[in-house]
């Protein structure tokens, strides 16, 4: 929007602001076809999971429920499929048109969002890294990286290939947990996961509770109508292999579903948002109809391409004014292109 995150984070809180959003609201601009996409990953306390990395908590339960009211009152919520059929042309969404989803299907999702969503009729999509329900065992590579590094007891100094870093105290091991989480999503693949099992070896990992659902959890979350869809077998950034290893992930993903749930639609996310031309073009190879992107904004369903759909991050520090901004059509003009690859 052209603002620095935590200038405008700092004026959300405020009544002008409130009052500028609502008037920007009541702009008579066209709202058909317009879809808005919500993204969360957890909704939970820190106290819920205290080995896993809090910065990946969209919303408290409290607050989660209170966001779903006033979209459930204000907003027509959409399913995946309605979505579809939009892009089709089969139908016209209306006015106000919002999709839930949720990333990576931790087990906070079943316990503390879904029944939220349920009881206001609120649809979602899950996004489900398909390697992850049936071994129990496995952690995502951000909440491993957390554990050994910010809730460390053994090291003062940890030597990585990006340098040496300070874990002297609580403040210097947050530092550093953020730094290398940021550095590791710039290298390969490959260089990321013998980093992350070097980083772990050093610092003599401890084993964690299980972090996803299950493949029983998440049949009985379809049964009761989540949608699930594939976000990759194993989490892997998709601009940071190969082609072909992009594709056996997404398509290996897609299987997976289809084997468990009988039927899939035909929408993927892209962990951490990253896609390029090759995964672009696999997907349009294999059919799929939409694409979900972690690029900010609203989508204009009549001038998109459908599988870099825009999505607005909902962070646990992200005031209610500040996610209803960026629901407007009107900040649809302050929106920058989106290219073939992300990040360029």
């Amino acid at each position: 929007m052209g603002f620095p995150k935590t200038v405008l984070k700092k004026m959300a809180g405020t009544v002008f602001f409130r009052l500028f959003v609502r008037g920007i609201e009541m702009l008579p601009l066209r709202d058909f076809n317009i879809l808005r996409v919500l993204t969360y990953h957890r909704v939970a306390t820190e106290s819920d999971r205290t080995d896993l990395d809090p910065g990946l908590i969209s919303a408290l339960p409290e607050d989660f429920e209170r966001q779903i009211k006033w979209i459930s009152q204000e907003f027509n919520p959409v399913s995946l499929a309605d979505v579809i059929a939009a892009i089709a042309g089969d139908i016209d969404l209306p006015p106000r048109s919002l999709l839930m989803t949720f990333d990576d299907a931790y087990r906070d999702f079943g316990q503390n969002a879904w029944p939220i969503l349920k009881r206001f009729g609120v649809p979602v999509a899950l996004f489900v890294p398909t390697d992850f329900p049936g071994e129990p065992e496995r952690s995502f590579w951000w909440d491993r990286l957390y554990r050994v590094v910010v809730q460390n007891v053994q090291k003062r100094v940890l030597k990585t290939r990006f340098g040496t870093f300070a874990l002297s105290d609580a403040s210097a091991k947050l530092d550093a947990f953020k730094k290398l989480k940021r550095l590791l999503k710039s290298i390969s693949n490959e260089g990321l996961e013998q980093e992350i099992e070097a980083i772990c070896g050093v610092c003599k990992e401890d084993p964690s509770p299980r972090c996803c659902l299950n493949w029983d959890e998440l049949t009985e979350l379809s049964r009761q109508g989540v949608d699930l869809v594939p976000h990759t077998s194993s989490h892997i950034l998709l601009n940071r292999v190969s082609p072909e290893m992009a594709k056996d992930e997404i398509l290996g993903s897609m299987q997976m579903l289809k084997d468990r749930m009988g039927s899939v639609l035909p929408a993927f996310a892209y962990p951490s948002g990253y896609y390029d031309l090759p995964t672009l073009k696999t997907l349009r190879a294999e059919g799929f109809a939409l694409g979900f992107t972690t690029v900010r904004g609203c989508n204009d369903l009549n001038a998109l391409d459908s599988l870099k759909l825009r999505r607005i991050n909902v962070g646990r520090q992200t005031p209610d004014a500040l996610i209803r901004l960026q629901m407007c059509p009107a900040a649809m003009k302050f929106q920058r292109p989106l290219g073939d690859v992300f990040p360029s």
